[in-house]
């Protein structure tokens, strides 16, 4: 990996892991169309990681 590709690396996972802060913000508000969009741009920006994963399969088990 290059190291110029580090500082991109990290600015991707806290751009995710704001967007995941917004969706939890939504989920709790009982927004979920709001945080189950927040999750899966935190996904977009970084698919691995967990906390969006995780959240979005609570939104997902709580339609139905």
């Amino acid at each position: 990996m290059a190291s110029d590709e580090k500082p991109q690396l990290g600015k991707a996972a806290r751009a995710a892991a704001v967007s995941a802060a917004v969706g939890s913000f939504h989920l709790a508000t009982r927004n979920k169309v709001a945080a189950r969009q927040e999750y899966e741009r935190a996904l977009a920006m970084d698919p691995g990681y967990l906390e969006a994963i995780l959240q979005l399969t609570v939104v997902d088990l709580s339609e139905g």
